[in-house]
């Protein structure tokens, strides 16, 4: 499940870190510079989501293990 939830974050991240900054490109000629500005709260974003996945990643390296029964204990 953990798993699943860091490969979701990922794919967040990259994703929202490519739309930011396209969304910020498309829109920088323009006059007003808060709509070119709002394209980087999605990279902001996509950063966020980026520490989440590492934290992820980290929890399910060095996170608590499953016990495979009673027989595995030494």
């Amino acid at each position: 499940m953990l798993t699943k939830l860091y490969w979701a974050t990922r794919i967040t991240g990259y994703l929202a870190c490519l739309g930011g900054i396209f969304y910020y490109l498309a829109h920088l000629p323009e006059a007003d510079p808060a709509t070119a500005r709002s394209g980087l709260y999605f990279v902001y974003g996509g950063f966020l989501a980026f520490f989440a996945s590492y934290a992820l990643r980290v929890w399910l390296r060095f996170g608590p293990r499953r016990n495979a029964g009673p027989d595995s204990t030494p």
